[in-house]
């Protein structure tokens, strides 16, 4: 059966159909792989679009379902030059026509593709229609061509409902604008359980689901569109989380902070792009798919700076976000089909909240001469020397009229810390004393942004918050601290770090009070196993057993707690 294809701008091809029965209008594109076809069809950020394939044999290897990007196909269209009658390969599960043919993809072969390429490269991807009807008068589909446009794509390759890939000891968020699936693959296999979830998922599920990382996926379309999402890729971003973007991911970010994205005259796709690194030199060879970059004019070299550059149109490949644990890519590190250059970026994303990893570059060649991973940090304890200073913390506290203090308040998730910690700071000031209250949200927020919620980022988020906790007593000041705090080890260390300042008040209200109590529903949550490392519930508090004062605020008023503690402090201040 004959099939055409007809492009905006008047041109008509005339070739064979082997594929789907079908008319379709969309936008056309075309992509310079000569493997990976089926890779290319199952790419979501296709959708809305026809692939023109510029390898001129497309299907000698059949179809093999484990290499989908996806459970179906997203083109609307394909163009090949010619179309293997017979796949040859031990993997093959089905041939590629019968493949279209099963997913309604209509295809058209038998035509030049070399010269359509050229047509799309000089005057830019365009509009048109695959069909099996010779229209003799062009008038009758032409306005049909022109008004289509790629829209709401997202919506329509998202998942419906959050999924986990892999398991370990860490926890990586993916959201999935459109993810092909090997984005979540390369992370599982580096011992990272991947949680999925839809692109309309808030950033508060994210940032309270206590995990170590983000991860925003490719997607299709016009990333300016993606109002809302954009909005939360922004809360995201202020977030402290480690985040690595990709493709659309990418855009989304640079939008989020201000930046602006524009559509190039006929996209990159193919396996063969040449991106450089500009902290390096180094040139990769990478896969990519997509129309719209972000305008190099518009960054803020306050907030970012290019990372990666396409070596052969100059345009934004990569940023890294200055101050903030986050880094993008416009192309794709998971390849699939492509070469595997980039890969090691998911290394640097899996190593970056850990103690890192690195990589020599000879300075001539610009060529990888040794890679490793930090283990240890340098050891500088027989560099350093305390120095004695003449205004000592005795002078300090002479001066402020008062003996410093921290006020260690522990407890599960809504016992109350923070509300006793918040009202004995106002009964102190009015007693004419001198005080700060560090919150453990509050702190999070600045001071330890960095850190997540494994066990190693709570130990560590302990250490600091005692070390700025006496360097404030050193200052003269009364330190109270609310901080879950559920390991005894880690306040242990806390005692030891600060000193004979600390004091221990373990808020020790049940659990079934905290749980009726949490009007942010994080109980909840974490009983329905949509919040990991809860402490309580999915993560251990370990219940202090020389507390210097234990109160349980379902007993007795806020009031009454706060004078229990002030009857403890009696002549310590």
């Amino acid at each position: 059966m004959k099939a055409y294809l007809i492009l905006e701008d008047g041109n008509v091809f005339e070739g064979e159909s082997v594929g789907a029965n079908k008319e379709v209008v969309s936008e056309f594109v075309f992509n310079t792989s000569m493997t990976g076809y089926v890779e290319v069809l199952t790419d979501p950020s296709y959708a809305g679009q026809s692939v023109v394939m510029t390898y001129p044999l497309i299907g000698n290897y059949g179809v093999c379902l484990e290499d989908q990007e996806s459970t179906k196909p997203y083109v609307e269209g394909f163009v090949v030059n010619e179309l293997a009658r017979l796949g040859s390969n031990f993997r093959k599960n089905v041939d590629l026509k019968d493949y279209l043919i099963e997913h309604d993809i209509p295809c058209i072969q038998g035509i030049d593709t070399r010269h359509l390429t050229k047509i799309i490269r000089n005057k830019g991807c365009m509009n048109g229609m695959i069909t099996t009807t010779k229209y003799d008068d062009l008038s009758e589909v032409m306005e049909k061509i022109h008004n289509f446009k790629v829209t709401g794509v997202v919506e329509r390759t998202t998942c419906d409902k959050p999924y986990t890939v892999g398991s370990g000891d860490r926890k990586v968020a993916l959201l999935d604008f459109g993810a092909k699936k090997n984005i979540a693959k390369s992370l599982a296999k580096r011992n990272i359980e991947v949680t999925v979830y839809p692109a309309s998922t808030p950033a508060s599920t994210i940032i309270e689901g206590n995990y170590d990382g983000v991860m925003l996926s490719n997607g299709p379309g016009d990333p300016s569109e993606n109002v809302e999402i954009i909005k939360e890729v922004k809360k995201l971003s202020e977030s402290g989380l480690p985040i690595f973007a990709i493709c659309l991911g990418h855009q989304l970010m640079a939008l989020a902070h201000g930046f602006k994205t524009e559509k190039l005259k006929y996209g990159h796709h193919g396996a063969n792009h040449p991106v450089k690194d500009l902290n390096t030199g180094r040139v990769y060879i990478s896969t990519q798919n997509h129309n719209y970059v972000i305008c190099d004019d518009s960054i803020d070299r306050n907030i970012a700076k290019p990372w990666f550059i396409n070596v052969n149109d100059q345009t934004i490949e990569g940023v890294e976000y200055i101050g903030k644990n986050i880094k993008t890519v416009q192309f794709h590190p998971e390849a699939c089909a492509g070469p595997l250059d980039t890969d090691a970026l998911f290394d640097e994303f899996e190593k970056n909240n850990a103690l890192g990893s690195l990589i020599l570059i000879d300075r001539v060649s610009h060529m990888t001469s040794a890679c490793g991973i930090v283990e240890h940090t340098l050891n500088r304890e027989n560099q350093l020397t305390w120095h004695n200073m003449d205004i000592t913390r005795s002078f300090r506290e002479e001066q402020l009229g008062q003996t410093a203090k921290t006020i260690w308040f522990t407890g599960l998730s809504g016992s109350g810390k923070s509300t006793l910690a918040n009202e004995l700071e106002k009964r102190l000031a009015a007693m004419g004393k001198h005080t700060m209250l560090l919150d453990g949200d509050n702190v999070r927020m600045g001071l330890n942004r960095n850190l997540g919620f494994r066990e190693a980022d709570r130990i560590e988020n302990i250490r600091r918050i005692a070390e700025v906790s006496k360097l404030m007593n050193d200052a003269g000041l009364i330190v109270l601290t609310s901080f879950i705090s559920p390991f005894a080890q880690d306040r242990q260390n806390a005692r030891e770090i600060i000193g004979d300042a600390f004091m221990e008040v373990y808020v020790s209200t049940p659990m079934e009070e905290c749980e009726r109590r949490d009007v942010k529903g994080l109980y909840k949550k974490a009983r329905k196993g949509e919040l990991d490392h809860f402490t309580g519930v999915t993560s251990p508090y370990e219940v202090p057993q020389h507390a210097d004062v234990v109160i349980d605020t379902s007993k007795f008023s806020v009031e009454a707690c706060v004078d229990q503690i002030l009857e403890q402090l009696k002549n310590q201040l």
